[in-house]
């Protein structure tokens, strides 16, 4: 016992309260066997208290409180947010693990902090998500896509919700959380939310005033520079085939040097002739058109292979393009096959972006190779480019097509996307009176989430499949007094 310099023992040698023999401060410390697991076998903390009696009271707070933990089954003395997510890493991957991360990082560490979660109540909860819609948990940054300056979207709340009660509920599993309290099911009556129809989160494209006017313009413009026999790529020695090692492909640029400088620097000719500028651009004209003419998800089209672009031809000769939705690449774990409703249009532009892919990365492309490689100096090539949306988000800024505000709730904004594309296909088809059950397996969704989530046509888009069965007379030619009544519809 030369170790301290003096020690008791409480309820029958259960705990030990000590000052060690080196101790400046002269402060009690307890110690007694751990009841919550076997490491480590004692528990031993600091009691903060020189006086005796005072010491005596906190070690006996602390080992009832330690076996209260053991009653309840927990396994460890505390447990914080960070805790759990570093104990178990496996319960938090893919894009809701860097979601939950995110979320730690901006919101959670501010209020929670490292707070035992263990013992975590409904009203600490409630406590948190008052402070999370208050001003004071907004958060200064750059961003140049904010929904709103004022307000905090419910569907934002709501994902934040599920991704803490995740939290919890790995900590229940795992012994690290007594209980998984209540968390709020609605959001959208408190003030300082907003929330939007659930058809209506995501930028939509205007059929006339977006894709007919900006985009096929856009994506004609692209189509007309890559196959531009002026800004093409050349080979070292044209005389001799394509080698990726010793007769490699050069931008026309480095090609001709000096000659021409003035023309390759005018107008398309300073992204066409540039290796990098030019990649860029074809990626964002191939994936956006294949999205838009399939629907399938730009997580799906971003990890899609070579082999998974066909061209079958029909019976009576026409061709259609296929996309293989791999079990492994689609979301919801089932395969598929995707028809494209262009026919061969879409095959026939996978074949100008797959030059393109030979250009900028100098290889032999094989079947299995990925459609969309990375770019990174790391990944080059040897991966898919999963960092998409870093491309589609300044060419839709380009084209003023990056974000708009929705009608109605003035204030908010909804932002396009690669998904923009996807949600123009499936509203398109709804619109051109596609059976919603055959779209939805094409687009790997169900029905329910096709009406609720993207179908945000007007009766009026479909006036003649209601009108159809009538057989009475066309109103082709109204009376005078009717007409002056009418109003002319505009999309």
């Amino acid at each position: 016992m030369s170790t301290y310099k003096k020690s008791s023992w409480l309820l029958e040698n259960e705990i030990l309260i000590f000052v060690l023999a080196s101790a400046r401060n002269d402060k009690w410390q307890c110690r007694f066997k751990n009841p919550l697991g076997k490491k480590p076998r004692y528990i031993r903390k600091s009691t903060g208290f020189s006086s005796e009696a005072l010491a005596i009271e906190e070690a006996l707070r602390l080992y009832r409180e330690h076996q209260s933990r053991a009653l309840l089954n927990l396994r460890t003395t505390r447990a914080t947010i960070e805790s759990i997510i570093n104990d178990f890493p496996e319960e938090f991957t893919g894009v809701n693990g860097q979601m939950t991360r995110a979320a730690k990082k901006t919101y959670w560490s501010r209020f929670i902090g490292d707070d035992d979660i263990s013992i975590y109540t409904s009203e600490d909860i409630r406590r948190y998500f008052r402070w999370r819609v208050s001003p004071a948990s907004r958060v200064e940054t750059n961003r140049k896509w904010t929904p709103s300056a004022d307000t905090i979207s419910a569907s934002t709340l709501k994902m934040e919700r599920n991704l803490l009660r995740k939290i919890f509920i790995v900590g229940e599993k795992h012994g690290q959380v007594a209980k998984i309290p209540h968390f709020p099911s609605k959001f959208a009556d408190l003030e300082g939310v907003h929330s939007l129809p659930s058809n209506n989160r995501r930028g939509r494209f205007n059929p006339k005033k977006d894709y007919q006017k900006i985009l096929i313009p856009e994506f004609t413009r692209i189509r007309t520079g890559l196959t531009n026999p002026k800004w093409t790529p050349v080979l070292t020695d044209p005389s001799l085939p394509f080698h990726p090692s010793n007769n490699r492909w050069m931008s026309i640029s480095k090609a001709q040097g000096a000659f021409n400088r003035t023309e390759r620097r005018s107008g398309d000719g300073r992204i066409f002739t540039h290796l990098w500028d030019r990649h860029n651009y074809a990626f964002f004209w191939f994936m956006s058109l294949l999205i838009g003419n399939s629907g399938i998800r730009p997580a799906e089209a971003a990890k899609l292979r070579h082999s998974d672009i066909r061209l079958k031809l029909d019976s009576d000769g026409k061709a259609y393009t296929l996309i293989n939705i791999r079990e492994s690449v689609s979301k919801t774990k089932k395969a598929r096959v995707a028809v494209c409703r262009d026919f061969h249009m879409t095959f026939e532009r996978y074949l100008i972006y797959r030059q393109e892919i030979e250009y900028r990365f100098n290889v032999v492309i094989d079947d299995d190779d990925w459609v969309f490689p990375a770019t990174n100096k790391k990944e080059f090539y040897l991966r898919n480019r999963s960092k998409y949306q870093n491309v589609f988000r300044p060419h839709l800024q380009r084209l003023g097509l990056h974000k708009r505000e929705v009608k109605d709730y003035p204030g908010v904004f909804v932002f396009f996307s690669a998904y923009s594309f996807r949600s123009f296909f499936i509203t398109q088809r709804l619109k051109h009176g596609m059976d919603i059950h055959t779209l939805a397996r094409n687009v790997g969704s169900s029905a329910k989430t096709i009406a609720t989530a993207y179908d945000y046509n007007e009766n009026w888009a479909f006036r003649k499949q209601i009108t159809n069965h009538y057989k009475g007379e066309p109103s082709s030619s109204l009376p005078a007094d009717l007409i002056r009544h009418a109003e002319t519809w505009s999309d």
